[in-house]
C-alpha cells in the first residue's frame, strides 16, 4: 500500500502565510495528496494555494463535498460544473471525487438509495476520471445493493480503526482514508490533525492510475561492455593474487615450521 493524505482549508489555520508544507509530507513517505476543491458551488479557499504548491511534488487528486441539506444545497448538475470550473485545465493527476457523506450527526439524514443514487449518477458521470468517497454506513443503509455502474467507479473509503478496509459491493478498494487523526504537523499541516490514506497498490500501480509511465532502467549488456567487465575482473583477479600468493605461502611456511 502507498500512503498519501487528504486536505482541505481545515489544515491552513491562517495563523501564518504558511500553508502546508508539502515537503515534511512526503518526509512521512507521501507519494500523493487529494485536495478538497469545492463544496456546493464554493471553491475551498485553500485550494488554488495547495493545488500549484503540490505540483511536481505528490502526484494530486481532487475531491468535492457534495451538498445535500434542503435550503442549501444547489443542484446536482451546478455542483458539478462548479467543480470543474474551479478545477480548469489542470484537472491533477489522480481522479476527481465525489465526496458523498453524511458527515456528522448534526447533518440531516441522507434520502433514500433512488434519491442518493440519482445524484451520485448524475454527478459522476460528468467528469472524466471519477473516484467516489463515501464510508461503510452510507454503503449499506443508503446504496445497497450497490448497481452495476457504480460497481465500475473506484472507490475511496473512509474507514477507521481496522487493519483492513471492507469493500462491500465493490471487488476492491482503491483508496482507504484509514484515520482523520495523523499528525499535521509532522505531515506538514498547520492543523493538529490531517487525514491519512493508503492507496491500494504499487507504486506502478499509482503511476498507471495517474496515466504516467513507469521508467524502467535496461539491464541489457552489449557484447563489447561484457568484454571490458571481463577484462576488468581478469585483472582485478591478477592483481589481488599477486597480493595473497605471497601471504599465503608465507602461511604455510609458518604452519610447516610449527609442526617441525
Amino acid at each position: 500500500m502507498i500512503p498519501g493524505f487528504d486536505i482541505s482549508h481545515y489544515q491552513d489555520l491562517n495563523t501564518t502565510t504558511r500553508k502546508v508544507d508539502f515537503s515534511l509530507a512526503i518526509e512521512q513517505g507521501a507519494k500523493f495528496v487529494i485536495v478538497r476543491t469545492s463544496g456546493n458551488v464554493t471553491k475551498d479557499e485553500d485550494f488554488d494555494d495547495y493545488w500549484r504548491d503540490a505540483s511536481g511534488k505528490l502526484l494530486r487528486g481532487s475531491y468535492h463535498f457534495f451538498e445535500y441539506r434542503n435550503g442549501i444545497m444547489k443542484s446536482v448538475v451546478e455542483q458539478v460544473e462548479a467543480y470543474k470550473k474551479f478545477l480548469g485545465d489542470d484537472i491533477g493527476e489522480l481522479p476527481q471525487a465525489m465526496d458523498f457523506e453524511r458527515p456528522n450527526n448534526q447533518w440531516p439524514e441522507l434520502p433514500n438509495r433512488d434519491v442518493c443514487l440519482s445524484w451520485i449518477y448524475d454527478f459522476i458521470r460528468r467528469l472524466k476520471k471519477p473516484l467516489l468517497y463515501t464510508n461503510l454506513d452510507t454503503i449499506l443503509h443508503k446504496l445497497w445493493p450497490i448497481p452495476d455502474w457504480l460497481k465500475e467507479i473506484p472507490l475511496w473509503v473512509a474507514q477507521y480503526g481496522v487493519l483492513k478496509p471492507r469493500n462491500d459491493g465493490w471487488n476492491t478498494w482503491t483508496f482507504w482514508q484509514f484515520t482523520s487523526t495523523g499528525n499535521g504537523p509532522k505531515w506538514g499541516a498547520e492543523s493538529l490533525g490531517v487525514d491519512l490514506d493508503y492507496f491500494n497498490g504499487t507504486e506502478a500501480d499509482l503511476m498507471a492510475l495517474a496515466g504516467k509511465p513507469v521508467v524502467t532502467k535496461d539491464l541489457t549488456i552489449s557484447s563489447e561492455d561484457y568484454a571490458k567487465l571481463a577484462e576488468t575482473v581478469d585483472q582485478l583477479y591478477t592483481a589481488v593474487s599477486k597480493v595473497l600468493l605471497p601471504i599465503s605461502n608465507t602461511m604455510l611456511q609458518i604452519v610447516d615450521n610449527i609442526k617441525e
